[in-house]
């Protein structure tokens, strides 16, 4: 995709909705800004609980009229429930890291790229497994009998280098990323440690600072919530802060006298618009984001599947495998899932 859109000269987007997002937008001006100090760790998370009745949704009833379909293998699929529950079969998905994993890394990869264009992992490793459905004894009848493909649970992780590795080798930034099916406790989110304070992003909707502790900085504690408000004299949104522990009615700023958080834009609308804008605007291929360029062309969204496709390599092959520069390259025609030093 991205070489014909190179040679046909046509616009490629991707839709990885968080570079879209006020929220990730300020979040990240907060890093650049090196409130954070140096960023060691980041620990990210997408956790479900499916052990409920009816509570998975990627498990899609077939309706009757569906199931007596013919001739289903011809248009690629073995079998009915593979064409409707797509995302449960190692043929036609990707799994936990394809289909949530690769927003997530793709976040951690926009907070680490701080000064660079963009910054891609120097190694993976990690765990994965169907330690839920289908499983003798776990769960009720109904999730032992489920024969789905892919991992219920994965745990990850990856290796990027620090903004001074070129340098020191020793300079490294660890991401871990966690997927499961069993608990919810942090649905989903990414916590960014850095030496001076913690970012905590949860559901796209809140982002909270704490400051660290030590030395001539003061005490240590919540530090500060981001939330998105509208002006009261129009003109688009704009971002309020205030105490994470203060009472609702104090913490809803200049939004109107409400106590509830404003709802955030997740960014699908914006990414929508961007790209309709780009093409009306005749925006040339290539051009930059600080030029009004496309926020996710091919060539970042490539390097997510990149991370997501060999974070479920290294699983499969229980192994730590080094990424390789020429897979994130568009014109090379290598790829981790045929590489001989993985699969052999």
């Amino acid at each position: 995709m991205i070489r014909v859109s190179n040679e046909t000269k046509r616009l490629l987007a991707v839709g990885h909705q968080r570079h879209y997002s006020i929220l990730y937008a300020n979040a990240n001006d907060l890093v650049a800004q090196g409130l954070l100090g140096d960023i060691k760790f980041i620990r990210a998370s997408w956790h479900r609980n499916n052990s409920f009745p009816n509570s998975d949704s990627w498990l899609k009833k077939i309706p009757a009229e569906d199931a007596s379909i013919a001739e289903i293998q011809k248009w690629g699929f073995d079998s009915i429930d593979q064409l409707i529950n797509w995302r449960l079969f190692r043929k036609t998905g990707g799994g936990l890291m394809a289909e949530l994993g690769s927003h997530q890394l793709d976040a951690c990869s926009i907070f680490l790229s701080q000064g660079r264009s963009e910054v891609h992992p120097l190694a993976v490793q990690g765990y994965g497994g169907r330690n839920f459905y289908g499983v003798k004894g776990v769960g009720s009848e109904d999730k032992q009998k489920d024969q789905r493909e892919i991992d219920d649970h994965v745990y990850v992780t990856l290796e990027f280098p620090g903004r001074n590795y070129d340098e020191d080798n020793n300079d490294i930034t660890i991401v871990t990323y966690s997927s499961m099916n069993t608990n919810r406790m942090e649905p989903y989110g990414e916590t960014i440690y850095g030496s001076r304070g913690t970012l905590v992003t949860e559901l796209e909707q809140k982002v909270m600072l704490y400051k660290e502790e030590g030395g001539d900085t003061g005490g240590g504690g919540p530090g500060q919530r981001l939330r998105v408000v509208q002006r009261e004299s129009g003109g688009g949104p704009v971002v309020s802060a205030s105490p994470s522990l203060a009472p609702a009615a104090a913490a809803a700023g200049p939004a109107g006298g409400s106590g509830a958080d404003e709802k955030v834009s997740r960014g699908y609308t914006e990414e929508m618009e961007h790209f309709a804008w780009c093409i009306r605007n005749n925006i040339p291929l290539g051009t930059s984001r600080e030029q009004r360029g496309l926020r996710c062309p091919g060539e970042r969204a490539m390097a997510d599947a990149i991370m997501a496709i060999t974070s479920n390599l290294a699983m499969k092959h229980k192994k730590r495998i080094v990424f390789k520069h020429d897979w994130f390259d568009p014109n090379s025609s290598a790829v981790p899932e045929t590489d001989p030093e993985i699969v052999g």
